[in-house]
């Protein structure tokens, strides 16, 4: 876990949350998720509770206040993504949209028909702009 060799690192890489949270779309409380949520990644009472069992917190200033509950080498984890990784990475990119996934298998099924040699770089390229757009168009 550390940073690309890049003379700048931010546009290098990002840091990447071991978990993630979501309320879903239909979900019949979002003011009540929002403030679990809310509570579970800001607030000092329950990060007392978990001291950092999912990993170091994603609140630097949680981070912080929890350090010195932690031992040594759990201390040093925090301190090296809060001062080395993180002022040396983008933001995370954000998620993929819906038909992503689909758009990936067409563009494997288009590249293996390639190899094989039913189409030609020309028509396979054809082949994957339509097939692509058309799933992006449904979504």
């Amino acid at each position: 876990m550390t940073t690309w060799p890049s003379p700048d690192p931010k546009k290098s890489g990002y840091l990447k949350s071991s978990q993630f949270f979501s309320i879903g779309a239909h979900t019949k409380n979002p003011e009540e998720a929002v403030k679990v949520l809310n509570y579970l990644v800001n607030s000092s009472d329950a990060n007392n509770i978990l001291l950092g069992e999912r990993g170091v917190p994603a609140s630097s200033k949680i981070a912080q206040e929890l350090s010195p509950k932690m031992d040594a080498i759990n201390q040093e984890i925090i301190r090296y993504i809060n001062e080395v990784v993180t002022p040396n990475s983008s933001p995370i990119n954000p998620p993929q949209p819906d038909g992503a996934s689909e758009v990936f298998n067409l563009l494997n099924q288009v590249q293996e028909q390639l190899c094989y040699g039913t189409f030609d770089s020309k028509a396979a390229a054809e082949e994957f702009f339509n097939g692509a757009n058309k799933i992006m168009s449904q979504k």
